[in-house]
């Protein structure tokens, strides 16, 4: 038990001066002194009772009966536990307890204040001080406030309605406030010091936890479990094990201070959380773990002094506007899908400030790092997105390995290492990014099908490094003042084109590499090669401006390729060489296999090459649209300083024959700081359900020739999903026709293979939100089709309504007929609604005849299986003619 020694002792020589009284009053400060109204055993109580500005010494118990009620005021109540060894106060009706301290003589034996009774009792205690004793409540209405509890073994508070609880102090107990099933609690400007845990809440509808301090706490502070409508604000909580931990629970945890913890927050199984302004400091672990948790808010908050900000395994959060400073490791993220990071500040940090681990569609944004280890990983992940964050004095800045269609955007890396590193990942597209005083501005490691457009790198020793990788493409970037521009090593289909070399001791180096080409860059002030090729075979340099103050165009040492091409219409292209009026141009003397060869460009150009404009992707803002939703689109697209674009989003519906035209010129927005990456934005509208989508984009431009072109993306598709409110869903038609087996039966079967001279009908289901139109009883469902006659090569269009089979919920149509081989007929399906609005199904169905029908002929169906699985059987029934059953269903 948690007590000093001298209380103890105060307290039993109390007892000793109570035993040794003759019975009769005295008084103590001013209190007479009495022994307990009983003169042995326990007090019941049936009726309202008063004990009032007195000394009392309690030999037994009390018990308060339902409907009546103690009331204790101004009194001193010690419990002679020494005599009975246990002591309670049951309550089955009200206790009050005013301006009072209660306690017991040896603290081995204590009070326990018992309301375990099945109907709902009232305990209100205020202005008071109680010692040693326990609290077991059940079906309570509690109301304590401005009082003072030591040394309590436990408080439980169970199936209450209410509890308040106020302006209290709670000092060196065994266990806090244990509630559970509790309709409403509420805590507010209490001190908890000294115990196991101070609140522990489970099964209940709505707890506030507000403005308490808590502090020393073996285990936990806070303990929630499936609590409704929790509101944790404004607590301090100091050296405490763990701070807070949540379960199955949304809680609003705001403005709280916890210092000095191992682990502040624990939420396990949390949705729809809000975690707003709150300070964390000095944690040794991490300050909130998530485990398993979702659609959850983490942000204005502080992190200073920790070891590990935010630790989340399977759980989708938003974490934004916090502050991190002086930390090991910011956020770290483990195998979880839809997180989203952005607008945090990260100082000081000894590690990393974002680590993201086999997670998918992770979004990190316009983070401030500063001073830092590393700033933001990410490892085997899958659709990331890394855009416009700011990263200065971080050794390695963005590093991403193992991924797959990542995207890293616009980002500004400072005073660093490694500025930009990609290893083993495919589909990344690396866009509109700085970086400054680098070692490695960026550098890609064994990654195929990487993009990378309209980068810039300054003051830096390596540019854009390239090795061991495949289908690289270099676009736009600009690499000046620094000691080389681009090195290309080990690798295959590496493209660099459309750069800005300036103020470089190399531009270009390429080394065992296959198939590299240098087209459409501009090299000027290159200190020592514009060029540089390695051991390297079939490289390609060719509409390239090679200025005069480039010290020298090329070296090539063991290696094969060309300083012109062959175009299509056989006229050859070259290069450009200010003021060089030569129409060929000696470039090197290059080495291979031992020999020498000189090096000419044959195809010299007379005027500066202008890039092109380029598609650099498309993303469509919607994944799997519905009938309801409209689809933005965004593009972006790298525009050469100087020219002018016209850019268009297309897009072609089903049933449409031209692509629509939306001119979205206007969206124009500069991506990025450097470069020149434009974002523009159009929008798809509306349409119906089974609807096919075709987009693109398109680019017209008109160079300095003032010759005009376009640019033109390939196509991307999406078709319409339905929602819960799609009037009509018309199901794929199916075509039947019938046959007489071995045994003399009717069988019916589906048939994807139509045979001349043989009778089908056509059957279809449709799902049903809104009621059909019936006219004169008849259901409004349609078929329209076309039909082509080979005999006159003529085409004929039809109309008519389908019977419905209100056993088999479907509608039919059998006016088909028998056809010769080469008849085509196409179809569709509509319903009118009672409205009037009538719905159709998008795709055209078609039904082409071919040669005659092996059914004619007397194959069975074993047979027809043999001659090569053309008809699929779906059914097989023994039915009489199949009209008579239709006329029986009529």
């Amino acid at each position: 038990m948690k007590v000093s020694k001298n209380a103890q002792i105060f307290l039993t020589l109390m007892f000793i001066t109570c035993l040794v009284s003759t019975g009769f009053p005295w008084t103590i400060s001013g209190h007479n002194v009495f022994f307990q109204p009983p003169a042995d055993g326990d007090w019941i109580i049936s009726t309202d009772e008063v004990l009032q500005d007195a000394t009392y010494i309690m030999n037994g118990s009390i018990e308060i009966e339902p409907g009546a009620k103690l009331t204790i005021q101004n009194c001193d109540l010690t419990f002679n536990s020494t005599l009975l060894k246990r002591h309670k106060i049951i309550v089955d009706g009200e206790l009050e307890i005013f301006n009072s301290n209660i306690s017991v003589v040896d603290a081995n034996y204590t009070l326990t204040i018992d309301a375990n009774s099945k109907h709902v009792t009232s305990i209100n205690i205020e202005g008071s001080k109680i010692s040693f004793t326990s609290f077991k409540l059940r079906y309570s209405n509690i109301t304590i406030d401005q009082t003072e509890i030591y040394y309590s073994p436990e408080i439980d508070a169970i199936s209450s309605v209410f509890i308040s609880v106020t302006d209290s102090e709670f000092i060196d107990l065994e266990d806090g406030w244990d509630i559970i099933n509790v309709t409403t609690g509420i805590f507010e400007n209490n001190d908890f010091v000294n115990m196991n845990f101070a609140i522990d809440t489970e099964k209940s509808d709505n707890v506030t936890i507000k403005s308490n301090y808590i502090n020393e706490i073996a285990e936990y502070a806070i303990r929630m479990k499936t609590v409704k409508l929790p509101i944790i604000q404004d607590n301090t909580i100091e050296n405490a094990v763990l701070g807070m931990t949540i379960t199955s629970t949304s809680p609003y945890i705001y403005q709280n201070t916890i210092t000095n913890a191992s682990i502040a927050m624990d939420l396990i199984s949390v949705t729809k959380a809000s975690i707003e302004d709150n300070i964390f400091n000095d944690i040794h672990d991490m300050a909130i773990q998530g485990v398993s948790s979702s659609s959850t808010l983490v942000f204005d908050n502080e992190f200073n002094d920790l070891n590990l900000g935010l630790f989340l395994t399977n759980t989708p959060f938003v974490i934004y506007s916090n502050t991190f400073d002086n930390i090991t490791t910011g956020i770290f993220v483990f195998d979880s899908d839809v997180i989203e990071i952005y607008e945090n500040s990260f100082n000081q940090v000894s590690d990393i400030a974002i680590k993201i681990e086999e997670s998918q569609r992770t979004e990190v944004y316009e983070n401030i790092i500063t001073d830092a280890l590393r700033g933001i990983s990410i490892a085997e992940g899958r659709y990331d997105v890394v855009l416009r964050n700011s990263l200065t004095g971080v050794d390695e800045g963005i590093a991403i390995i193992g991924g797959r269609q990542i995207e890293v955007l616009g980002n500004t890396i400072e005073d660093t290492v490694s500025g930009i590193y990609i290893e083993q990942s495919k589909s990344s597209i690396i866009t509109a990014n700085t970086a400054i005083n680098a070692t490695f501005g960026i550098s890609i490691w064994s990654s195929p099908e990487v993009k990378i457009a309209s980068n810039g790198v300054f003051e830096s020793t390596y540019g854009i490094s390239i090795w061991f990788s495949e289908l690289v493409t270099l676009s736009g970037n600009i690499l000046n003042t620094s000691d080389i521009g681009v090195v290309g090593r080990n690798s295959l289909g590496l493209i660099i084109k459309d750069g800005d070399f300036k103020v470089l001791d190399y531009g270009v180096q390429i080394i065992q590499c296959i198939n590299a080409g240098v087209i459409g860059n501009t090299f000027d002030q290159i200190v020592i090669d514009a060029i540089v090729v390695k051991n390297s075979v079939n490289f390609k340099v060719y509409d390239n401006n090679f200025m005069n103050d480039v010290n020298n165009i090329a070296q090539i040492e063991e290696s094969l390729g060309d300083f012109d091409i062959i175009g299509d219409n056989g006229t050859i292209s070259g290069n450009y060489y200010e003021d060089n009026l030569d129409d060929v141009v000696f470039i090197t003397v290059a080495t291979y296999e031992g020999k020498s060869y000189d090096i000419y460009d044959n195809g010299t150009r007379t005027i500066p090459y202008q890039p092109a404009p380029t598609i650099e992707f498309v993303t469509q803002g919607v994944v799997k649209p519905t009938d309801v939703d409209e689809v933005s689109v965004e593009t972006q697209i790298f525009q050469p300083q100087g020219l002018e674009v016209q850019v268009y989003l297309e897009y072609l519906p089903s049933l449409v024959n031209e692509f629509i035209t939306q001119d979205i010129s206007y969206t124009n927005t500069s991506f990025g700081s450097i470069g020149s990456i434009f974002s523009y934005n159009g929008y798809i509208p509306v349409f119906d359900y089974d609807y096919t989508i075709i987009y693109r984009i398109r680019v017209n431009y008109t160079t300095f020739t003032e010759s005009s072109f376009s640019v033109i993306s390939v196509n991307y598709t999406y078709t319409v999903g339905q929602t819960a409110n799609t009037p009509f869903i018309i199901n794929t038609p199916r075509v039947y026709y019938e046959y007489i087996n071995d045994e003399n039966e009717v069988v019916i079967a589906s048939s994807i293979v139509f045979f001349e001279n043989v009778e089908y009908w056509i059957e279809v289901s449709i799902t049903e939100r809104e009621d059909v139109m019936v006219v004169e009883g008849k259901r409004q469902v349609n078929i329209s089709y076309e039909l082509y006659s080979p005999i006159d090569d003529s085409t004929n269009n039809y109309s008519a309504l389908l019977y419905y089979n209100e056993t088999s919920y479907k509608y039919i149509y059998e006016e088909l007929g028998t056809h010769i081989a080469g008849t085509i007929i196409r179809y569709y399906i509509t319903v009118m609604d009672t409205n009037g609005t009538i719905y159709r199904s998008i795709p055209i169905y078609e039904i082409s005849y071919i040669s005659q029908s092996t059914i004619a002929a007397g194959f069975d169906g074993t047979t027809l299986l043999m001659l090569g699985g053309l008809l699929v059987f779906i059914q097989t029934v023994v039915v009489f003619r199949r009209r008579n059953k239709k006329n029986e269903e009529k």
